[in-house]
C-alpha cells in the first residue's frame, strides 16, 4: 500500500490535464459527472507514476511498491497499464504514460500538486497538576468511561456493516467495468477486471459464468473449468431467483460444451432462456454454439430474439456477421456490418467476422485491410485473442492467394501467443493441412507431430487422424483414433465418419477409386465437411466421373464461407482449378475458362511452385496434385 500521508499530517492532491487525483481518498476524477474506477492495484500504480512524474518507474521498483511479496509475471504490469490508460481515456492525442522498453514506464504529463488539510504547528505543552478527584465523583467517572467504551464499539460495528456494504457497489462497478472492456474488445483486461470482481464477491455465479465464458472463447478451456467448478460449490444467495437459476443452468450448459457435447449444452442453455428470455448474453451464447453445429435456424431465432432487446448488441451483432457469412449471404454479412457501426459504435473486432465475408465473395484486398486494422487495435487494446485473430485473418488470405510460406510465418506468430494447448494444436493442425493441400506433405507431417503432446482433446484427435491421412500416413491416422476410441461415444458421428475418410484416402492410394468414393460419400452423409468433398472429387475424377466430381467440387464451393472461417482456405482456389478441369472434360468451355480465370486470379501472388504446377499440368489433374 502506497502512503498518502504527505507533508505536515497534510493530503497531496495531484492534478494533471482534466484529472484530480487525491490518494488518501482513494479517488480520482475528472471533467465529466462520473467518477473514474479503478482497481486497488490500478489506482497504487497510478499514484506512483503520478508522485514521480517525469521520472523512470522501473519495473522492478513496481513490483517491489505496488506487488511487494506477490510473485506475479510481468504480463500484470501491462495489464494494469493498460487499465489505467483506459480509465484515463488515452488516445493519440492525449497520452499520459511512456511505455519505456524493457525498462518501465514514465508519467509524461506536467503534474501539480497541492497539500490540503495541514495542521498548524502546536505550542510545546506545559506541565499540569492534575487534580484529584474526590471520592464521589469516582463512581461517575466510570461510568462515564464505560459510556465512552461502549460508544467506541458501537461506531466500530457500524463502521464495519458500512465497510461490508461499501464492497457490494465496489464489486458491482467491476462487474460493469468488465462488461464494457470485454465489449471494447480487451478479454484478457475485461478477465482481470473480474477476477478483482470475485475477490470482494467470490460466490458471485455471474461472474464466474462470464470468466468462464471468455476463457472459453480464448479456447482455454483448462482455464475455464475452475470458474464452473467454483459456480457448483457457491452459495452467495441471489435476490433475483430466476436469474439466479438461468445462470446456474448456463455454467451446466457450459460444462457440457466442454465435454464435447453441444445438442446437450444448447437443450441446457433452452431451459436456462426460459427463466430470462432477455438475457442478450444467453442468446449471444445459443446463437455460437448453434451456427458451429450447423444449427442456423436455431441461431437465427436466437438472433432475432436479442435484437428485440437490443438491436445494436455488438456480441450478437458479431454472431450475426459470422451466421450469415456460415449460409452464404456474404452480402448481407457486410450490410449487417455496417448497421453495427453507423453513428460511430465501431468495435475493432468486428473487422474479423466481416473480413471473412468479403474474403468469401473474392475481395481479398478489403479483407485483408480489415485483418491489418485488427492487429493495429489489438496493439492498441494489448489484447492477444484480437491479435490472433488478427493473424488468423491474414494467413486465411494467405492460404487463398497460395502464398503458402506468408501463411506459415502468420499462423507461427499467432502461435507464439496462444495461452492454451488446445489453441496450439489447433494452429499446428492448420499448418498441416495448407502445407499437404499445396504439395508438402512432408512439412505437413512435422506439423503434426506437435499435436499429441499439447492436446488430448477428443475433437482435436479426430482432426489429427483425418489430417495424418491427408499426408498418406495411415498407420498414424488409425493410431491416433484407437487411442481415442474411448471419446467415441462423445463424438457422435464425428467418429465414425472420421474412421471412413481414412479408409477412402487410403483405397484412393492404391487406385480403388469406387471403394474409395463409397467410403467418403458415406464419411461426408455422417459429418459433411469441406475436406470430404475436396478428396470425394479426387477419387471421382481419378474414376472419371466428371460429372460426380464437379458436383462435389460445387458442393464445397457453396460452402465457402465456412470454409474461410473454419479453414484451410486453399480448399477454394484448389477446388476451382479441379472445376475448371471437370468442365473442359465435360465440354463446358466457357465454364471451364471462367473457373481457370478466377483461379489464376487467386493465385495472382502464388508461390512461385504452385504457379508452376498449374502451366505444367496442362489440365491434368494426377499432374497438379502429385
Amino acid at each position: 500500500m502506497l502512503d498518502n500521508d504527505m507533508g505536515q499530517g497534510g493530503n497531496t492532491e495531484y492534478r494533471f490535464g482534466p484529472y484530480t487525483l487525491e490518494p488518501a481518498q482513494r479517488r480520482i476524477s475528472g471533467d465529466g459527472p462520473s467518477r473514474i474506477e479503478l482497481t486497488a492495484k490500478a489506482f497504487d500504480l497510478l499514484v506512483l507514476l503520478v508522485s514521480r512524474s517525469g521520472q523512470l518507474v522501473t519495473k522492478d521498483e513496481i513490483l517491489d511498491t505496488i506487488w511487494q511479496d506477490v510473485s506475479i509475471a510481468e504480463s500484470n504490469i501491462t495489464t494494469t497499464i493498460s487499465m489505467i490508460r483506459r480509465a484515463l481515456r488515452e488516445d493519440s492525442e492525449h497520452q499520459y504514460i511512456e511505455t519505456v522498453p524493457k525498462k518501465g514506464y514514465r508519467f509524461t504529463t506536467p503534474v501539480t500538486s497541492e497539500v490540503t488539510g495541514a495542521r498548524p504547528t502546536e505550542e510545546p505543552s506545559q506541565p499540569a497538576t492534575v487534580p484529584v478527584a474526590p471520592p464521589e465523583r469516582v463512581f461517575w467517572q466510570r461510568s462515564f468511561k464505560l459510556g465512552l467504551v461502549t460508544l467506541a464499539l458501537l461506531l466500530v460495528g457500524v463502521g464495519l456493516w458500512f465497510w461490508q456494504s461499501s464492497r457490494v457497489p465496489a464489486y458491482e462497478t467491476l462487474l460493469r467495468n468488465a462488461i464494457q472492456i470485454e465489449a471494447a474488445g480487451d478479454d484478457k483486461l475485461a478477465l482481470a477486471s473480474l477476477d478483482e470482481a470475485l475477490k470482494l464477491n467470490p460466490g458471485s455465479n455471474e461472474a464466474l459464468l462470464r470468466a468462464a465464458w471468455l476463457c472459453y472463447e480464448a479456447d482455454n478451456d483448462d482455464q475455464a473449468t475452475p470458474y464452473l467448478t467454483r459456480m457448483g460449490k457457491s452459495e452467495t444467495p441471489s435476490p433475483d431467483i430466476a436469474k439466479a437459476k438461468e445462470t446456474r443452468l448456463m455454467g451446466e450448459g457450459l460444462t457440457m460444451l466442454l465435454a464435447g457435447d453441444a445438442d446437450g449444452a444448447l437443450s441446457k442453455f433452452d431451459v436456462a432462456l426460459g427463466f430470462a428470455p432477455n438475457d442478450t448474453d444467453a442468446l449471444f451464447h445459443i446463437a455460437e454454439v448453434a451456427t458451429a453445429n450447423d444449427n442456423f435456424d436455431k441461431a437465427d431465432q436466437a438472433l432475432q430474439k436479442c435484437f428485440k432487446v437490443d438491436d445494436r448488441n455488438p456480441f450478437c451483432g458479431y454472431q450475426r456477421i459470422e451466421t450469415l457469412t456460415y449460409e452464404g449471404h456474404y452480402d448481407l454479412a457486410i450490410k449487417e456490418y455496417a448497421r453495427l457501426i453507423q453513428e460511430g459504435s465501431k468495435y475493432p473486432w468486428l473487422d474479423a467476422a466481416v473480413g471473412d465475408a468479403e474474403l468469401a465473395m473474392g475481395d481479398t484486398a478489403s479483407a485483408l485491410r480489415r485483418f491489418n486494422a485488427l492487429a493495429v487495435s489489438s496493439h492498441t487494446l494489448a489484447s492477444a485473442v484480437h491479435f490472433r485473430a488478427s493473424q488468423d485473418g491474414i494467413a486465411t488470405v494467405d492460404a487463398y492467394q497460395g502464398k503458402r510460406s506468408d501463411a506459415h510465418v502468420q499462423l507461427k506468430s499467432a502461435l507464439e501467443t496462444a495461452s492454451s494447448g488446445y489453441s496450439k494444436a489447433a494452429y499446428f493442425l492448420l499448418m498441416a493441412k495448407i502445407n499437404i493441400l499445396y504439395g508438402h506433405k512432408a512439412e505437413g507431417k512435422d506439423d503434426l507431430l506437435n499435436v499429441p503432446s499439447l492436446s488430448h482433446s477428443g475433437e482435436l484427435a479426430i482432426s489429427l487422424a483425418r489430417t495424418f491421412a491427408m499426408a498418406d500416413d495411415f498407420v498414424a491416422a488409425r493410431t491416433v483414433l484407437h487411442e481415442h476410441s474411448e471419446d467415441a461415444a462423445t463424438l457422435g458421428q464425428s467418429f465414425p465418419a472420421a474412421e471412413q475418410f481414412v479408409n477412402g484416402l487410403e483405397a484412393l492410394q492404391r487406385h480403388e477409386t469406387e471403394e474409395s468414393v463409397a467410403q467418403l460419400a458415406n464419411s461426408n452423409r455422417m459429418d459433411s465437411s469441406p475436406e470430404t468433398a475436396y478428396f470425394m472429387a479426387q477419387a471421382e475424377m481419378e474414376q472419371g466421373d466428371w460429372q460426380g466430381a464437379s458436383d462435389s467440387l460445387n458442393d464445397l464451393l457453396s460452402d465457402r464461407g465456412a470454409v474461410i472461417i473454419d479453414g484451410p482456405a486453399a480448399l477454394i482456389p484448389l477446388a476451382e482449378y479441379d472445376l475448371s478441369i471437370c468442365y473442359r472434360r465435360l465440354g463446358r468451355d466457357a465454364d471451364a475458362e471462367s473457373h481457370l480465370a478466377s483461379v489464376l486470379s487467386m493465385w495472382n501472388k502464388a508461390d512461385p511452385d504452385i504457379k508452376a504446377r498449374v502451366i505444367s499440368s496442362k489440365g491434368d489433374p494426377a499432374a497438379f496434385h502429385h
